[in-house]
């Protein structure tokens, strides 16, 4: 399994409707894209191992991940091998 390298630095502000107050979370770098995450990106994030590395998620998260065993987002699923993403209207290969 290759293993990835976190790089993320979120700090999360809730505003209230009284005064701003925040709660951060800290790990290494961030940065931000210009754009969404694609299925094969997302793909790559999977093969590498994002789902077993609890460092890529909240705790809340990883609890969640380990609890309902998830080994891809939920319209996801492997056919004959390769992992499938499943549209509303559509089914395409994760690449």
């Amino acid at each position: 399994m290759k293993q990835l390298q976190p790089s993320v630095m979120m700090v999360a502000i809730f505003p209230t409707t009284m005064k701003d107050r925040g709660i951060a979370h800290c790990v290494p770098k961030f940065s931000l894209g210009s754009r969404l995450v694609t299925c094969g990106e997302y793909l790559r994030f999977i093969e590498a191992g994002g789902y077993q590395q609890p460092e890529f998620w909240l705790s809340l998260g990883w609890m969640t991940v380990n609890e309902q065993r998830w080994e891809a987002p939920l319209y996801w699923e492997k056919r004959d091998g390769s992992m499938v993403a499943f549209h509303p209207f559509r089914i395409s290969p994760g690449r």
